[in-house]
């Protein structure tokens, strides 16, 4: 019996041991749902770099949650490391293929990856898991304008104005859609109820005002909304380019040159206002001063590269 009563004294000693030892550890850490809490905070903070952190140190302890692994893949969409996304899709989904919201990720990870076609696959089926999410819908019409498919687009857009028309963006992408099929006039409408629903869409400002002077009308319309768009995302001076280019198709050239300059001196790494501004001076018969505006375009323009084995152009570009 007294050998009965200490063997048990031994194991209670052991199994108290194992205890603290697990209350410890315990403490030597935050909580998952400590974790996932300082994750999610700095997610809807746009701290990405940090939410990337918080859902993987919640990953290394828990490799089957969900919410973590779908999060680490729209981090890296965020973070524009859609190899690393589309890694961390591909988890979520091997723990629930029937994640809605991943395969919505993996969508937006592929479109972003320039393979629109893979990406309506992804699209159809979180559809398919989940009618209602209408974030789906409008990645669907921007995946089908990438791939020409433009009535696609178009209809696609419209299913998404129709369960959501209060909200600024479907009524924005639908607009997007219905300008890539040319249908300018219903574009324009769509982008001017999407400014009426959220009077601060940079994009919408943007969108519109480059379609009224593409379209060349309603000039001083344009250059209105995108003086707005200046106002509340200056940017690279790409909006205030926009205005002083529509206040130059008015006939108000001057004027609109010296906003340019002002503009390039600013912002003197955008291309576009170098080369608006280097037509403003030739127009204007200023040819050394339009001469030297080109050369700065040129300078900060895109680079084309070209084959090794192509053989060098033989003529100036185009127009001259």
């Amino acid at each position: 019996m007294p050998e009965d009563r200490s063997t048990r004294a031994a194991a209670l000693l052991c199994l108290g041991g194992l205890i603290v030892a697990l209350c410890l550890a315990g403490c030597g850490g935050p909580t998952l749902d400590r974790l996932r809490e300082e994750a999610d905070v700095a997610f809807k903070a746009e701290r990405y770099n940090a939410a990337y952190a918080g859902y993987k140190a919640i990953v290394d302890r828990d490799p089957r949650n969900t919410h973590a692994l779908t999060r680490l893949a729209e981090c890296c969409l965020w973070l524009r490391d859609a190899d690393r996304g589309l890694y961390w899709a591909k988890k979520a989904l091997e723990v629930d293929p029937g994640s809605a919201t991943a395969w919505e990720k993996k969508g937006e990870l592929l479109l972003s990856s320039q393979k629109p076609e893979e990406a309506l696959v992804a699209f159809k089926k979180a559809l398919a898991l989940d009618g209602q999410m209408n974030l789906t819908r409008l990645n669907m019409s921007v995946a089908y304008q990438a791939l020409k498919q433009a009535d696609s687009a178009v209809e696609i857009g419209r299913e998404a104005v129709e369960m959501d028309p209060r909200k600024a963006e479907p009524h924005f992408r639908y607009a997007m859609a219905l300008q890539a099929a040319k249908r300018y006039d219903e574009a324009e409408e769509e982008y001017r109820k999407a400014i009426a629903l959220q009077p601060d869409h940079v994009d919408a400002l943007m969108y519109l005002a480059r379609l009224l002077v593409r379209e060349r009308k309603k000039l001083a319309d344009a250059r209105q909304v995108a003086q707005k768009a200046s106002e509340i995302r200056p940017g690279n001076g790409e909006p205030a380019t926009l205005a002083a280019w529509a206040l130059y198709l008015m006939g108000e050239q001057r004027p609109a040159v010296r906003e340019l300059e002002q503009i390039a001196r600013a912002h003197p790494t955008n291309f576009e206002t170098w080369a608006l501004l280097s037509k403003g001076f030739k127009d204007l018969g200023m040819e050394e001063a339009a001469r030297q505006a080109a050369a700065f375009a040129m300078q900060t323009g895109p680079r084309v590269r070209r084959p090794a084995s192509a053989a060098p152009p033989t003529e100036g570009p185009e127009g001259d």
